[in-house]
């Protein structure tokens, strides 16, 4: 992963290690931990303040997160958990549907590399996917619908053979080709990938595992996928 500037105050990177720098948990509880338990922390605090957690996010979520706590602790609601982790103290799972997330989705998502299930799905974020997405071996699901990202899918999502289900549909600004390197996700199931601009083709390797898969038909060749509209789902 390229190297942060942390000159800029204003930066998410900068905000997260000065956030870090004045928490007593992060100054000693973590110490006996190891460095994964500090970066996945980080990582967490990049996270937050490059979706814009101070200003944006839904109130009951933005007090929820940066507590002098283990990070498993965050973002605990009553119809569930923002971040779930395994028994080990590490993240495998972050949850927040139509909570106010706006700004970007920050490199440094890739540092949380035992995610299986990433649901940031109906709210602002902007920007382009990153390619870092590619170091989540881990990752089953990725719902990133109904924001208003732009750019490409980076070819590095083809890296995540673990994937069951990608869902990025409703990102109007979402363009080019479909990566060929789709082909790889050999577990895939369900494509989503209506109201965007992409173009292309799915390949057929892939139809013999998917069970479900929507997408814009006049722009994206498949032969076994469906377009999902107001009227309807219809095959291509």
């Amino acid at each position: 992963m390229p190297s942060v500037s942390f000159e800029d105050s204003t930066s998410p990177q900068r905000q997260a290690l000065d956030w870090m720098l004045g928490d007593s948990y992060s100054l000693e509880e973590l110490k006996n931990d190891g460095d994964d338990r500090i970066v996945q922390r980080f990582a967490l605090a990049v996270f937050y303040y490059s979706t814009n957690g101070p200003t944006s996010w839904d109130l009951e979520n933005r007090d929820g997160w940066l507590l002098s706590s283990t990070e498993c602790d965050w973002g605990e609601r009553s119809f569930g958990p923002d971040v779930e982790c395994s028994n080990n103290n590490v993240v495998d799972r972050i949850s927040l549907w139509s909570d106010g997330l706006s700004g970007t989705i920050p490199r440094e998502i890739g540092l949380l590399s035992s995610l299986t299930f990433l649901g940031l799905s109906r709210n602002n974020l902007e920007g382009t996917i990153p390619t870092e997405f590619g170091l989540l071996s881990s990752l089953t699901s990725l719902l990133l619908y109904v924001n208003i990202l732009e750019g490409t899918i980076p070819s590095e999502i083809g890296l995540l053979t673990s994937l069951t289900g990608l869902y990025l549909y409703n990102n109007a600004n979402l363009s080019g080709r479909v990566p060929t390197e789709l082909a790889n996700l050999s577990n895939l199931e369900e494509l989503y990938l209506y109201n965007t601009q992409l173009t292309g083709s799915i390949q057929s390797d892939l139809c013999s595992t998917l069970t479900d898969a929507a997408i814009d038909c006049g722009e994206i060749e498949c032969d076994c996928c469906t377009s999902s509209g107001s009227l309807g789902v219809t095959p291509c």
